[in-house]
C-alpha cells in the first residue's frame, strides 16, 4: 500500500484586509453583506471578530477603516506570494488569495524536514515582500495527511505567531 500523500497548506491569515489596510498598524475591516470577513490584526486585537455585524465593529473600534470585498483586489495583491512560494516549491494550488496547497514530501525532503522547510517557507515571505502592509500579516504553515488537517494546522500556526 503506498504510503499517504503528506500535504502542506501556507495559509495568510485574514489576508483580505490586511491588504486592503493602509498600512499595518491601522485597524481594518472588510465587509461583505454587513459582516466582516476578514480584518487586520490591530482590529483583532479590539475584539473584531469574522462574522460580526458591521455596526458592531465599528462600536468596538470606532477609528476601524471599512472596506467593501473586492477579490480581484486580493488575487493581484497574493501573486507576489506565489511567486516568493514558488521559488521553493515547484509545484503549488492557489486555492483562494491566502491560501496555497502543495505536497511536502519532495520540498521537506530538500530542506530538512517539516519544520524547517515551514520556517523557511515563512522567512521567505516575510523578507522577500516588501510591501509596508505586510508587516503585520500573520503566516502560518501546516503539514497533515489530510488538506482538511493541513489547514486546521495552519491557521494554529498562524494565529500562534501572533
Amino acid at each position: 500500500m503506498p504510503a499517504p500523500k503528506r500535504l502542506a497548506v501556507l495559509r495568510c491569515l485574514d489576508w483580505s484586509a490586511v491588504v486592503a489596510a493602509k498600512n499595518s498598524t491601522t485597524p481594518c475591516a472588510v465587509i461583505h453583506a454587513q459582516r466582516v470577513i476578514s480584518r487586520t490584526p490591530a482590529a483583532m486585537r479590539y475584539g473584531v471578530q469574522v462574522g460580526m455585524r458591521r455596526r458592531h465593529a465599528q462600536a468596538l473600534c470606532p477609528d476601524i477603516e471599512i472596506v467593501a470585498h473586492q477579490p480581484s483586489r486580493d488575487r493581484t495583491a497574493f501573486d507576489a506570494v506565489v511567486r516568493v512560494v514558488n521559488e521553493l516549491v515547484p509545484l503549488i494550488e492557489v486555492s483562494e488569495p491566502g491560501l496555497i496547497v502543495f505536497a511536502a514530501r519532495g520540498p521537506s525532503r530538500y530542506m530538512g524536514g517539516d519544520g524547517p522547510m515551514a520556517l523557511k517557507i515563512v522567512e521567505a515571505l516575510k523578507t522577500s515582500v516588501a510591501d509596508s502592509r505586510l508587516a503585520a500579516l500573520l503566516v502560518g504553515v501546516g503539514v497533515a495527511d489530510s488538506r482538511l488537517a493541513a489547514q486546521i494546522a495552519s491557521h494554529a500556526s498562524a494565529m500562534a505567531s501572533s
